[in-house]
């Protein structure tokens, strides 16, 4: 039983390290990045999210949002 609910917090824990949409319009996107590891996939959503109007991401610029991680601006450009 403790193996189970260890493998469970476990998984809890790294669920939370993973970037995601903070905010986006068709225009823009932004991206929290918990850390520089996770530059790569923050690109990738934002790539996602832009394709849905036929464009593509390209970063303008990355901002400090805490101590914990930052803040990545994408605009979606043709």
């Amino acid at each position: 039983m403790s193996k189970k609910i260890y493998r469970v917090f476990s998984l809890l824990l790294l669920s939370g390290c993973a970037p995601y949409i903070n905010a986006a319009n068709k225009n823009m996107v932004t991206v929290y990045v918990p850390n520089t590891t996770y530059e790569s996939e923050a690109l990738a959503l934002a790539d996602q999210h832009c394709a849905r109007y036929g464009m593509t991401a390209m970063l303008r610029k990355p901002r400090a949002a805490s101590t914990v991680g930052d803040l990545y601006d994408y605009r979606c450009v043709k």
